[in-house]
């Protein structure tokens, strides 16, 4: 029973091999664990990036709407016709008629 006491320990080489491949385990899921959230990170800068563009989008879409509303506004033109002195003179309502679209008869298909 003494012997067993005076003995030294030994570690057997699973023991080593096995704390080696935790180390490496847990140091690739570090890096991986790392490189995910760089990817996150970038998809959110990317989201970002296309949310703004959509916003400036949407802003030049108001601006060349309102562009255009005042372009065709009837009382802007009649005012930039006059100062052109252009030739074009205002259409009654009574000689304007409505005409009715052609509805078409049929339809011709190029596929047999």
């Amino acid at each position: 029973m003494n012997r067993r006491r005076t003995d030294i320990p030994r570690s057997h080489f699973t023991t080593y091999l096995s704390v080696i491949a935790g180390a490496v385990v847990a140091a690739a899921g570090g890096v991986t664990h790392a490189y995910f959230m760089n990817r996150q990170v970038e998809s959110r800068r990317e989201i970002k990036r296309v949310e703004s563009e959509t916003k400036e989008r949407e802003l030049e879409i108001l601006t060349t709407e309102m562009r255009i509303g005042e372009l065709l506004n009837r009382y802007t033109v009649r005012e930039e016709l006059a100062r052109q002195h252009s030739p074009l003179k205002p259409i009654p309502r009574g000689v304007v008629e409505d005409v009715p679209s052609a509805q078409p008869r049929a339809v011709v298909s190029a596929v047999p």
